[in-house]
């Protein structure tokens, strides 16, 4: 056998062994729906306004507050992710994009 038909086989067979094992099992899954996200980071982030985006377990927020005043960006994503750490851990949340805004900053954009 060629090295490429090996790797055609390869992908083939793990394409199958997702279909038949790994999809299934992302269903088990429990994802969060958007107003428990917005409520975590609200509790978690006080003083902050969140604007939840998504669905299933992928969501993008932007999140609006004066805690951001002065921090780098790192910081601020470090501070959205530390809210959301146990769902992320879980699987409940699986993919997450952060921006975040002073209140300063949100008002000049709107």
């Amino acid at each position: 056998m060629t090295v490429f038909a090996t790797v055609i086989a390869f992908c083939c067979s793990f394409r199958y062994y997702y279909r038949l094992i790994i999809f299934p099992l992302l269903s088990l899954v429990s994802c969060m729906q958007i107003e428990d996200v917005k409520r975590i980071l609200e509790e978690k982030l006080e003083g902050c306004e969140v604007f939840p985006e998504g669905e299933g377990c992928n969501f993008q927020v932007t999140v609006v507050g004066d805690i951001f005043e002065g921090l780098r960006p790192v910081k601020k994503q470090q501070m959205v992710y530390g809210c959301l750490s146990d769902q992320i851990a879980d699987g409940s949340i699986h993919a997450l994009t952060i921006k975040t805004f002073t209140r300063a900053q949100w008002a000049e954009l709107n």
